[in-house]
C-alpha cells in the first residue's frame, strides 16, 4: 500500500513522518493512536481524533499534520499558532449520535459524559463516546458522580489489554523456553545439574486463577462505599478493610483534589484481597518489588510502599482523565511525561508532585506506571545473570514488562 492509504495507522511505516498528503477527501481515524489536524486543499481545517471518520466536501485531497504521536496535550504554543493560522475550532467537527448532529470541538466533558448542541434544535444534549471512536445518547438521567466515574475507571482498567500485559503470567514450560534463550550454557549437559536452582521454588499462576483474581478485584472496588468524611477513628482520609470503607476527608487533605484522594484510596480497596502481594518477574528473571521504584531518602507515611502503590495508580486515572494517554491500551513514556511536567495544572497537583518526590528517579517512575499494579512489600533476592532466585511464598507470580 502507498502513504496515501497507510497514512498515520499504528502499524505504518510512516507513522512518524511530520505530514502526509491524503488523495481522498474521505479521511478515517480508524487505528490512528493520536490527534491530526486535517487541511483539505478546498480551504476546510478540522481537527480529528482516533476512531473518528470525517469527510472534506469542498477538497479533492487533505494534508494531515499530527498533533502527539507519543500522547498527550497539544503544546499551548502550537495550539495558539494553529488556531491562528488555520482557526482550528472554528471549523465544525460534525458527528452523529442516534438522531441528532453536533459540533465536538464545542463540547464539555464532565466524567466521562459530553454535553453538546443539537445543531438542528440548538438544545443541549448528553452523549458518550465508544471505544470504537463513535458516540451514542447518554441514557442515564444523571451525570456519573466521582465515585461513579473513578469506579468505572478501575473496572475497565483490570479488564484492559494493557492491565493484562502488565500482569501476564507465563507457564513454566514458556519461561524456561525463555530462559533456554538468555542462557544456553545451562542447557548442556555439563550443566544440566544447575538448572533446577534456577527455577526451584516458583510457584506458577495459571490463566484460570489470574481471571478469577479480576473477578474478584471488580467486585472489590464495586462494593467498596465511598464516605466524604474522615474516619471515625482518626482524622484524615483511609481506607477501612474492616466494612469496605473509603472515608475522603476534604479538609484534612485539602492540598489534594479530592477525586485524587478517592482514586488513591479505592486502589487500597482494589489490592485488598487475600494473597494480592503480586511481584513482576522481568524478561532478565529480576524480581522486582515496589520499592525498587520508590526513593530511599523518602520516611514517614509515604515511605510505606502500599501508598506509592496507590499514588501510582490514581496518577492513572489523572492522566488518563486529563488526556495525557490511555492507560487501557498503551504504556506510558518519556515523551508524555515530560508534557505533564510542563502542565501549569500539573505542576500545582499534589499528587503528581509527590509521585515524582517519591520515586528514585524519572525513569524509575515511568517504570512503575507500566508495571506496577498489585504491592509487594517484601524484598526478594535478585538474579540478574545466574544464581537461584530463592523461594516465593506469594501465589502471585506476575511476568512483567
Amino acid at each position: 500500500m502507498n502513504k496515501s492509504k497507510l497514512g498515520y495507522k499504528r502499524n505504518s511505516p510512516y507513522k512518524n513522518e511530520p505530514s502526509i498528503q491524503i488523495d481522498s477527501n474521505r479521511i478515517t481515524m480508524d487505528q490512528v493512536d493520536f490527534p491530526i489536524l486535517g487541511i483539505g486543499d478546498g480551504g476546510e481545517v478540522k481537527m480529528m481524533y482516533p476512531g473518528e471518520e470525517h469527510l472534506f466536501p469542498n477538497s479533492k485531497k487533505v494534508t494531515e499534520i499530527p498533533m502527539m504521536q507519543q500522547g498527550g496535550k497539544l503544546g499551548g504554543f502550537k495550539a495558539k499558532w494553529l488556531k491562528q493560522k488555520f482557526q482550528v475550532g472554528g471549523s465544525p467537527n460534525v458527528q452523529k449520535a442516534g438522531n441528532i448532529t453536533f459540533d465536538s470541538n464545542t463540547a464539555k466533558n464532565k466524567n466521562g459524559v459530553l454535553t453538546v448542541t443539537d445543531l438542528e434544535t440548538k438544545k443541549p444534549v448528553q452523549v458518550v463516546r465508544n471505544t470504537n471512536g463513535t458516540y451514542k445518547l447518554f441514557e442515564g438521567t444523571t451525570l456519573p458522580t466521582e465515585e461513579e466515574y473513578a469506579k468505572d475507571f478501575y473496572t475497565k482498567f483490570i479488564q484492559s489489554p494493557q492491565y493484562n500485559e502488565i500482569n501476564k503470567t507465563k507457564t513454566k514450560a514458556q519461561l524456561t523456553a525463555d530462559l533456554r534463550k538468555e542462557r544456553p550454557d545451562l542447557f548442556t549437559p555439563e550443566k544440566a545439574t544447575l538448572l533446577p536452582s534456577y527455577t526451584q521454588g516458583l510457584d506458577w499462576d495459571t490463566a484460570g486463577d489470574f481471571e478469577k483474581n479480576k473477578q474478584e478485584e471488580i467486585h472489590q472496588v464495586k462494593n467498596t462505599v465511598v464516605k466524604y468524611e474522615p474516619s471515625p477513628e482518626k482524622k484524615g482520609s483511609r481506607y477501612k478493610r474492616v466494612d469496605n470503607t473509603v472515608y475522603v476527608d476534604t479538609k484534612a487533605d485539602k492540598q489534594f483534589e479530592p477525586i485524587d484522594i478517592l482514586t488513591h484510596e479505592l486502589s487500597h480497596s482494589k489490592s485488598s484481597l487475600p494473597g494480592m502481594s503480586g511481584r513482576n518477574f522481568s524478561e532478565k528473571y529480576r524480581v522486582s518489588t515496589v520499592k525498587d521504584a520508590m526513593n530511599p531518602t523518602i520516611t514517614g507515611h509515604d515511605s510505606d510502599p502500599d501508598e506509592y502503590k496507590a499514588d501510582i495508580n490514581a496518577l492513572r486515572f489523572k492522566l488518563s482523565r486529563d488526556g495525557y494517554y490511555d492507560p487501557l491500551h498503551n504504556p506510558f513514556t518519556k515523551e508524555i511525561l515530560e508534557k505533564a511536567k510542563t502542565d501549569k495544572v500539573f505542576q500545582k497537583n499534589e499528587l503528581f508532585k509527590r509521585a515524582l518526590k517519591n520515586s528514585k528517579s524519572e525513569d524509575a517512575l515511568i517504570e512503575a506506571l507500566n508495571s506496577i499494579v498489585q504491592n509487594n512489600q517484601e524484598k526478594t533476592t535478585v538474579a540478574k545473570s545466574g544464581g537461584k532466585i530463592q523461594s516465593f511464598t506469594s501465589k502471585w507470580i506476575q511476568y512483567g514488562r
